[in-house]
């Protein structure tokens, strides 16, 4: 058995994401239903945090295998050491690491010694949330502090375009953006089944840009 072990920095929208990708996917992408895979929210407290994460992360994911978690129950705690494998990732955010003069090139030699895979969103996973709605080119014209704003009023039209304000559709409305944590799994179960693997595999990851999202 493979089990991937995906340590974010968030809480609750990037987990939510995950397990609503694998919800919404397991039926139609046959890896998935071979693939364990357990969310780890690892939090972090700034430039000290991001400096201990992958420590944290190991951590974390011991003691998941002692305390699964509900809504991924056994997953980890059924590992086989001699058997199985675990593949660790780690989500971050770009902004807190900038903000804290954390050095980028330092994380991803230090994921790569420790093993992890990491994936960074800069400058946020609300810019990569943005590119589920608008394409790169306008995504990227938006203001840090304009991204909740712009998220609802993109809801909004999504809602409106496709008929989901009637009361007879309203189970397939797309409730407000949320970082809460049932809220956002909500959200994001009910936005990709659209069916938008194809589409997020081609979102644009140029790390060398000012706005990127390393997440497809």
């Amino acid at each position: 058995m493979l089990v991937i072990a995906i340590c974010t920095e968030g809480d609750n929208s990037e987990p939510a994401y995950i397990r609503a990708l694998k919800t919404v996917f397991s039926g139609s992408v046959a890896q998935l239903d071979n693939v364990g895979l357990q969310i780890v929210p690892v939090p972090l407290g700034g430039n000290a945090g991001h400096k201990k994460i992958f420590e944290k992360a190991d951590e974390a994911i011991e003691y998941a295998k002692y305390h699964p978690d509900p809504l991924n129950p056994d997953i980890l705690s059924l590992v086989d050491e001699n058997e199985d494998k675990i593949e660790k990732w780690i989500i971050c955010d770009y902004d807190k690491m900038h903000k804290d003069c954390v050095d980028i090139g330092w994380l991803r030699d230090a994921a790569e010694k420790t093993g992890y895979r990491l994936v960074v969103n800069r400058p946020k996973f609300d810019f990569f949330v943005l590119l589920h709605f608008i394409g790169f080119a306008e995504a990227i014209k938006i203001k840090v502090a304009d991204y909740d704003t712009k998220l609802q009023e993109l809801v909004k039209k999504y809602n409106e375009c496709r008929g989901f304000t009637d009361a007879s559709r309203q189970a397939l409305k797309l409730p407000k953006y949320s970082k809460k944590k049932h809220i956002a799994y909500d959200f994001f179960c009910k936005l990709l089944d659209r069916g938008l693997v194809d589409e997020i595999s081609e979102i644009p990851c140029d790390v060398s840009a000012s706005n990127y999202s390393e997440m497809p």
